[in-house]
């Protein structure tokens, strides 16, 4: 049996880095000056990087561009790709002046997937969930990721655990209520009926299982991006909010927002 198998939308994070020097003459317009430009794995692909330091077998259903294959294969992970041509990014646009850095502006590139794909049908043919020993699904709305799966997982899955991003988007949650866990935020957890199998993620205060608290040491951070993906994979391996706790909040100590 397998070890994972990861099910979620793949999106590339692209950050653009600059200096502010000024004010535009024709326009009230902020000026400055390029100085970088980094792209990085992201969406349910993020969550792949992070659970690589956890596993070194995992299967990603997903739908990604060239690049982003090459990436995962490097990793050592195998994609099960469903429709290559597929491109989904978030471009943030980060301003530096003197000590302070600020994101300026993030734009999203959102592609779901074709009409004529059925997603379902081409995930029953290439992929056998009884071979797994946890399957993670992590939901970014762009078409991967549709009930008929996720009620699919639920029903012939050893173990599954769940997250979905709905962010402005209409809550899904209800597609998860059947999963062994679903990780969430605490806003989100608002919208979500059955409450014994959420695990609800507090930002710097840690996290909540039920009733009991657990708690995590605040630190100051540029950027929180990311830190539920490290969080979703410590705690979908191990089932230890404390130790997914720390894992996130190393990972925010690490994550400096870096221009050169």
């Amino acid at each position: 049996m397998k070890e994972v198998l990861v099910v979620g939308d793949t999106i590339t994070d692209i950050d653009i880095f600059s200096e502010a020097v000024g004010l535009s003459l024709e326009s009230p317009t902020l000026k400055s000056n390029f100085i970088n430009k980094k792209s990085r794995l992201g969406g349910a692909a993020n969550l792949v990087n992070h659970l690589c330091n956890f596993s070194k077998e995992i299967d990603f259903f997903t739908s990604a561009n060239n690049d982003s294959i090459n990436n995962l294969n490097d990793m050592g992970v195998n994609t099960i790709n469903l429709q290559q041509e597929n491109y989904n990014s978030k471009t943030r646009y980060w301003i530096q002046k003197g000590d302070s850095i600020y994101k300026y502006l993030q734009i999203n590139n959102s592609i779901k997937m074709k009409n004529d794909i059925d997603v379902f049908t081409e995930f029953k043919k290439k992929i056998n969930v009884n071979n797994y020993s946890k399957i993670i699904v992590s939901d970014y709305s762009l078409g991967i990721v549709n009930s008929e799966i996720a009620n699919y997982i639920s029903s012939n899955s050893s173990y599954c655990i769940g997250a979905s991003q709905t962010s402005d988007r209409k809550s899904n949650f209800g597609w998860f209520e059947n999963f062994d866990f679903l990780v969430c935020n605490e806003f989100e957890s608002l919208s979500i009926k059955k409450k014994s199998n959420l695990c609800i993620t507090l930002g710097s205060k840690g996290c909540k299982i039920g009733n009991i608290d657990y708690p995590t040491k605040k630190i100051d951070t540029q950027s929180a991006i990311g830190a539920g993906d490290a969080f979703l994979a410590a705690f979908s391996m191990t089932n230890d909010p404390n130790l997914a706790n720390n894992y996130a909040r190393e990972f925010l100590e690490n994550n400096i927002v870096e221009f050169t």
